[in-house]
């Protein structure tokens, strides 16, 4: 009987494996189609995706993805809100099943851009980055390269605010952060240092 157990939840393990995997790839074919402008094949992926979605779970980063390529999509459109009641409506729904998680930080962090993108609330766009740069900071730690992305959106809410000197001081966290050297955080360092040579003007 445990032996068949055994087999049963690898199966089921692998099937989840399978479904991560198949989100990250639908995440990445949006992104592509997304940036290149074919903005009506990317949302022909939204059904699938959002079935991807209710399949992993919105505590899945993966879903997570998922939700804010959906998002995005809708800022390329121009649609604002509706990016805004998408980010809302998934957040909401995380903070009954899991508000610590990674999800929460990854859609928390980008309301706050979403704000700051369409110009409508830097007060919001700060309290969404204060919050999603706390959860990040447990998450990965506070030397964790990736709170530099974190770090960069607290700050731009910052200087939206008018307080350059503290802006300017979280851009430099966000530099000493993102030199590891990764691919993942070159586009962050620059952003950061663009930032930080506004912060001084």
């Amino acid at each position: 009987m445990r032996t068949v157990f055994l087999i049963l939840a690898g199966a089921v393990l692998g099937c989840a494996q399978d479904s991560r995997t198949v989100a990250k790839n639908l995440c990445l074919e949006m992104q592509r189609l997304t940036a290149e402008g074919d903005l009506l094949a990317a949302r022909s992926l939204v059904p699938t995706a959002e079935q991807k979605i209710q399949l992993l779970g919105l505590a899945d980063p993966n879903a997570a993805l998922l939700v804010n390529q959906i998002a995005i999509l809708e800022q390329v459109l121009g649609d604002y809100a509706k990016a805004e009641r998408i980010y809302s409506s998934a957040i909401q729904k995380l903070e009954t099943i899991d508000p610590y998680g990674l999800s929460a930080a990854i859609l928390l962090l980008n309301l706050a851009r979403t704000h700051l993108e369409a110009g409508d609330g830097p007060s919001d766009a700060y309290g969404l980055a204060q919050r999603a740069l706390s959860l990040a900071t447990y998450r990965f730690g506070p030397d964790s390269p990736m709170l530099s992305m974190y770090y960069i959106t607290l700050g731009a809410a910052l200087q939206e605010l008018g307080d350059r000197k503290q802006a300017l001081y979280l851009y430099e966290l966000a530099l000493g952060l993102g030199r590891d050297g990764s691919e993942l955080n070159k586009y962050h360092v620059a952003l950061a240092l663009q930032n930080s040579i506004c912060g001084r003007e």
